[in-house]
């Protein structure tokens, strides 16, 4: 999804960098600053210079198009370049939007007419002009239009926008009769075509797509072992196996996998996590391999970081270690069983290692942990146990229990 940001020289960086923030960590978005010509434009207040990467030509139909403010909007509202590629966009765009200001190089690009638009409060007497209907409020939705009052109103915007997204991408890619979403649907026709993945459906339940009642029967099935496919991924994966498009689910190898994981862990399934990782990395220590592959199979490098998920899900599922303050001066321990008999391991931080260490006893659980000095932790027993003993711990070794 592209996502275009024109420069120009008086932008307000807020107006820019403020909906960047936001707009760049939605999955898929690929942020583009373009501007007339590829190069540094100097803020409002000249401190500062933003770069444009790219022609405005490099960016004729982005999904998503959003128009900055500054005091640099008011010598482009007469006919010019970034006018007439702001109302091309517009025709194609999924969403136009502006913040501040930019809301009048909408209005002065013929877009904003009969509509309620906002800007900055020093410019909404000048919308009529261009045949807008000024209005007060933070943010206003008209259609796929979004306009944005002052500056920090912009990052409200941003927010508002992806909840949009996240709404359409719901109601277009959710198959209701398979329980589950598919990874393709024409723009034009609304058609979705069957093909399912883990990486579309484990993304949908991180990034808070998929409502919660429906993670249920996706987790079954992308996870049920007879559907998933390993299919080819050149270079990586050449050759692979044949995806039944109405049956099958396309498999995520190393690197994707890591966010099937997390958000199996999310919906509270690490148990199903453990399982994918025995089943796709158990073959790798079957074969002898001291390293973590690039692929599952030995059809890349033998050692990669795409492969390391497995060491960030036991140390933060397994042996339960997350951070609850910066550089973990607090940090939780809440371990996740599953049907594992014991587990041990270091978690390094700057202010020291963290151990870990708990095994099954009967019905209990017997936990060690030893705190580094200058953090202090706190306990979580694991669904169906208590804790036996103090949850908070200063620095220095605890032996706790856990027991139902």
């Amino acid at each position: 999804m592209d996502i275009a940001i024109p420069l120009f020289e008086g932008i307000t960086a807020l107006d820019a960098i403020g909906p960047y923030e936001v707009l760049s960590r939605l999955p898929g978005a690929r942020v583009r600053f373009v501007a007339v010509t590829p190069g540094p434009y100097r803020t409002d207040n000249r401190q500062l210079a933003l770069m444009a990467d790219e022609p405005l030509s490099a960016v004729p139909h982005p999904e998503v198009l959003m128009v900055p403010g500054g005091f640099g909007t008011r010598a482009l509202e007469t006919p010019n370049p970034l006018l007439d590629w702001i109302r091309a966009a517009h025709e194609t765009s999924q969403w136009t939007t502006s913040v501040c200001t930019g809301s009048m190089l909408l209005a002065a690009a013929g877009i904003l007419k009969g509509l309620e638009a906002t800007t900055h409060w020093m410019s909404l007497d000048r919308l009529p002009a261009y045949g807008a209907r000024p209005t007060l409020k933070r943010v206003v939705e008209q259609g796929k239009i979004i306009t944005a009052a002052g500056v920090s109103s912009g990052i409200d915007m941003a927010l508002t926008l992806a909840a949009r997204i996240a709404a359409a991408l719901d109601a277009r890619h959710w198959d209701a009769r398979r329980g589950v979403y598919v990874d393709v649907v024409d723009p034009a026709t609304g058609q979705q075509d069957p093909r399912v993945s883990q990486h579309a459906n484990g993304a949908a339940i991180l990034w808070d797509v998929a409502p919660r009642q429906r993670w249920t029967s996706i987790i079954e099935r992308i996870t049920d072992a007879q559907r998933l496919t390993f299919t080819a991924a050149p270079p990586i994966k050449p050759d692979g196996d044949r995806l039944d498009p109405e049956s099958g689910v396309v498999l995520a190898n190393t690197f994707y996998s890591h966010f099937v994981y997390r958000a199996l862990c999310k919906a509270g399934r690490f148990d199903l996590a453990l399982r994918l990782m025995r089943e796709r990395y158990g073959p790798m220590l079957a074969r002898g391999a001291s390293t973590l592959w690039e692929s599952f199979e030995p059809t890349a490098s033998l050692c990669h970081g795409f492969s390391a998920t497995p060491v960030y899900q036991l140390s933060t599922e397994a042996l339960g270690v997350a951070p609850a303050r910066p550089g973990f001066e607090r940090f939780r321990v809440a371990p996740q069983p599953a049907d594992l008999d014991w587990a041990r391991g270091i978690v390094p931080t700057v202010r020291g290692d963290i151990e870990i260490a708990w095994e099954r006893r009967d019905e209990q659980i017997a936990l060690d942990v030893v705190v580094p000095a200058g953090c202090a932790a706190t306990v979580v027993a694991p669904s169906g146990l208590r804790l036996r003993g103090r949850a908070d711990l200063s620095p220095g070794p605890h032996r706790l229990s856990m027991a139902p």
